[in-house]
């Protein structure tokens, strides 16, 4: 799984990756991006947006489970 950082988007720190190819049949979006809500005034070294690791982890169960269950979104 290839590491991902925090983006910057709007004063917030983001998830921001690509779709895998390998859940792209099952979700349509080319781009994921989630809002940690934290601002970047609030964390400026993006020690607490490091849970943009979590995030990432929880976007691939849910992959996993799309393929699973055979659902498109």
């Amino acid at each position: 799984m290839k590491v991902v950082e925090p983006s910057r988007r709007n004063g917030f720190w983001i998830l921001l990756r690509r779709v895998p190819k390998r859940y792209a049949g099952f979700d349509s979006r080319k781009l994921v991006r989630i809002s940690t809500h934290i601002r970047i005034a609030d964390d400026p070294n993006a020690i607490t947006a490091a849970l943009i690791v979590q995030l990432n982890r929880d976007l691939e169960v849910i992959g996993g489970q799309l393929i699973r269950t055979n659902v498109v979104i």
